[in-house]
């Protein structure tokens, strides 16, 4: 859970930089990092229930958009969970599609 840094893809981003705007030609990196983001393969968040384990509902896999969709995906969410008619279609969520 403590990746390395991949430096080639670093470098590349930094020479994509400079080629976009030439303002950053002396930019140097300081530092850096790497980490873990949950995502799916399709890169569409799981919002639903997980048909083998009754009473799981999940809402994951938001590689890192969660901030700006959670509302709605809490939303989605918690009509689910409480069977309330839910205001998305909740089919491009459901778990049972990356099965």
């Amino acid at each position: 859970m403590d990746p390395q840094a991949n430096p080639a893809l670093n470098n590349e981003a930094m020479r994509n930089l400079r080629a976009a705007w030439p303002v950053f030609q002396q930019a140097e990196m300081a530092e850096s990092w790497a980490g873990v983001i949950d995502v799916t393969p399709d890169s569409n968040p799981v919002i639903g229930p997980v048909d083998a384990i009754p009473g799981l509902t999940l809402a994951t896999g938001f590689s890192g958009h969660g901030f700006g969709t959670s509302p709605a995906a809490g939303q989605l969410a918690a009509d689910l969970v409480t069977n309330h008619p839910p205001v998305v279609d909740p089919a491009p969520y459901r778990f049972a599609r990356l099965l």
